[in-house]
């Protein structure tokens, strides 16, 4: 895929910021914060559509027989993803405190 105009990073027509963006998303050429930002978003977004799987999972679960296996493997997908996204972050995730918004 081409990008519209020069990537600003790298002066060429393939952006390299985000590698499925149609157009150069730097704004200047040292804006790193989409490069940095899409693998973090692309985890977080893996992890809610396993999660959503896990869910439907045990629901037909709770109808048909299903694999035991296939149960703990969602679980255990949906574990290692959020691990990665918070080593991915390097530690820089917000912690959530129960209460704390009220």
């Amino acid at each position: 895929r081409q990008a519209k105009g020069p990537c600003l990073k790298n002066g060429v027509d393939a952006c390299h910021a985000i590698q499925s963006s149609a157009v150069c998303v730097a704004l200047n050429a040292s804006d790193i914060a989409p490069a940095l930002i899409a693998p973090k978003a692309r985890v977080h977004l893996a992890r809610a559509i396993t999660r959503r799987a896990e869910r439907a999972a045990v629901a037909l679960a709770a109808q048909e027989p299903v694999n035991p296996a296939a149960l703990a493997y969602l679980n255990r997908l949906s574990d290692y993803l959020f691990v990665l996204a918070r080593a991915l972050n390097a530690g820089r995730d917000p912690l959530w405190v129960p209460g704390a918004s009220r």
